[in-house]
């Protein structure tokens, strides 16, 4: 029979760490968090300056598909979805896309000239950080990509990597829908 402190000792961190992963496990299954209601209208709303110090409005872009991903220079993962993006944007010029780094200016402009990115890149400031928890990602986690119809509504989001395939099925599925 276990005695009464082993129970205590042992017993106590088990029911814990049980707790615990079924709170882990419970968070996965739910999945992302959602998006504000207002999070599309957000977006249209916030004016970006690419590289050139050119404003930048989504709401520019009615009309179209948009797909806008939040990438650094820093974040791995991000620098391997950008190519496949530039691919997309060359096949469908009638798509949007929008590179939102969060970096400096300079290292932005370094990373597109290396890469050959052909679609419009902004360096976003601390109004970035306020964007991604209303688009659903309250972590700041990168690389973070949406994606509007071209009546500017919210349809897709997604928490790392979007494939060239992935992008291009997106952009076309919001075309015609």
């Amino acid at each position: 029979m276990i005695s009464r402190r082993a129970f205590l000792t042992l017993g106590i961190p088990l029911a814990l760490g049980g707790g615990l992963a079924g709170v882990l496990v419970a968070r996965r299954r739910r999945g992302q968090p959602e998006a504000s209601p207002d999070a599309a209208a957000l977006l249209a709303a916030q004016t970006f300056m690419d590289m050139e110090g050119r404003p930048i409005r989504i709401a520019d872009w009615r009309g179209h598909p948009v797909l806008v991903n939040f990438w650094a220079t820093w974040c791995p993962p991000c620098l391997e979805e950008i190519p496949g993006f530039t691919r997309v944007q060359g096949r469908h010029p009638e798509a949007k896309i929008l590179g939102i780094a969060l970096d400096r200016v300079e290292n932005v402009r370094q990373m597109a000239g290396k890469l050959a990115i052909n679609y419009p890149l902004a360096a976003g400031g601390t109004e970035t950080t306020a964007l991604l928890k209303a688009l659903g990602n309250p972590g700041k986690a990168l690389p973070f990509t949406v994606a509007l119809d071209p009546s500017g509504n919210l349809r897709k989001r997604r928490l790392g990597i979007l494939s060239e395939q992935e992008a291009e099925t997106w952009l076309l599925g919001l075309a015609n829908p």
